[in-house]
């Protein structure tokens, strides 16, 4: 069974058909993502965002390539912008918090997962990344919290479970003083 969504030959049939079709050339350019041809992505996506501006999908679209080859100022560029046209975007506040937390600034990331968590709070990878920034942070608490609530969310999830661990072993440790 063939998945039409990555062929790329579809995509380019469409834009032959209709050169001015978004829907075309925003998924030719995720197609092309998938093929690791990312200046022919990165240009279906100006293209696709071109076409309707104030769609967000090709900007974070475009986060998503710029973080997926090391590029982590200009994706967390994409996805500002996107948050800038629809602050509510769960896709955009999600990978903007990933892509703060690649960059060690877990203060910022943490007020988009919180964010994510606004708009749906059942997202557990915000609740389990904000578990994460806390723990990084040295706040134990709240990464216990956010770590129980991840696994309340998905309680088969193993990373949840090994961090909730390694709280609860350094909350057990002595302090020094």
């Amino acid at each position: 069974l063939r998945d039409w969504g990555w062929d790329g030959s579809l995509w380019k049939a469409t834009i032959r058909e209709t050169p001015y079709s978004f829907a075309g050339w925003n998924n030719l350019g995720r197609a092309y993502v998938k093929r690791k041809k990312y200046p022919l992505a990165r240009d279906c996506f100006i293209v696709a965002r071109s076409l309707q501006p104030y769609r967000t999908e090709p900007l974070v679209n475009l986060g998503n390539l710029m973080v997926h080859q090391n590029k982590l100022k200009a994706g967390e560029h994409y996805y500002q912008w996107a948050l800038k046209l629809h602050p509510y975007n769960l896709q955009a506040l999600l990978n903007l918090g990933n892509c703060l937390m690649s960059q060690k600034k877990y203060h910022q990331a943490s007020e988009y997962y919180l964010k994510a968590l606004k708009v749906n709070p059942r997202l557990f990878q915000a609740s389990y990344n904000l578990a994460v920034c806390f723990y990084q942070m040295g706040d134990l608490a709240q990464a216990y919290l956010y770590a129980q609530r991840s696994l309340s969310l998905a309680p088969q999830h193993e990373p949840s479970k090994i961090l909730l661990y390694q709280i609860l072993k350094k909350q057990a440790q002595p302090s020094r003083q």
